[in-house]
């Protein structure tokens, strides 16, 4: 199954004036720079190697192809695989063996992101194509952090979760509720909705609605 997931993306810092709330950057002049240009920058410069990275679930590996900007938009492909464990691609038809895979050795998906970023706003969206339940915001989150806070004086990029709220409002006045069951995530480090390590660090809670 395919599906995009919609991210919020925001970059707070305390050296502005005013309150807490307004300490979010224009995202055209980030300390002058202009966040759809660090974007297009650190995709260009993950395009011509896979980016070999190792963590508690594995090694993965990583390469962006396919690198457009039109308008405030910067889209592509980020080509995604996991490698490490020796195995076997067999034919599901005849159960044949139709390669022996060796440690090295990675399939790789293509997963589609996309970022949209107004230069006079605070806020911008950004999509994130995941397979089978599986993404690489984790991974892009991760690499595009080190890129930015180098390349900004030690700023970071919130990639925040985003739900469209009237669509959740239309959904409960049309719906007849019995109970509510809230997931409540709760990440172990500065890298977010890692879709391989969701089920980890996670408490339900459940409500009944009379």
């Amino acid at each position: 199954m395919h599906s995009l997931t919609p991210y919020s993306v925001r970059v707070f810092d305390q050296a502005l004036a005013g309150p807490i709330s307004e300490k979010y950057h224009k995202l055209g002049n980030i300390r002058g720079k202009d966040l759809l240009s660090i974007i297009n920058e650190f995709s260009m410069t993950n395009n011509s190697s896979y980016h070999e990275i190792e963590n508690k679930s594995g090694k993965k590996t990583i390469k962006f192809t396919n690198i457009q900007v039109v308008g405030r938009t910067v889209f592509g492909i980020v080509e995604y695989g996991e490698y490490g464990i020796k195995g076997k691609v067999v034919n599901v038809t005849t159960g044949n063996i139709v390669y022996t895979k060796k440690k090295d050795d990675s399939d790789i998906n293509q997963l589609y992101f996309n970022f949209t970023i107004p230069a006079n706003a605070t806020k911008a969206v950004c999509l994130f194509h995941n397979v089978h339940g599986r993404g690489v915001k984790c991974l892009v989150d991760q690499l595009l952090n080190e890129y930015f806070h180098k390349h900004t004086g030690g700023l970071r990029l919130q990639i925040r979760p985003l739900t469209y709220e009237k669509a959740v409002e239309d959904w409960m006045k049309s719906s007849q509720i019995k109970e509510l069951r809230l997931t409540r995530y709760s990440p172990t480090s500065n890298a977010s909705d890692c879709v391989d390590q969701l089920a980890e660090n996670t408490v339900e809670v459940t409500g009944f609605v009379a």
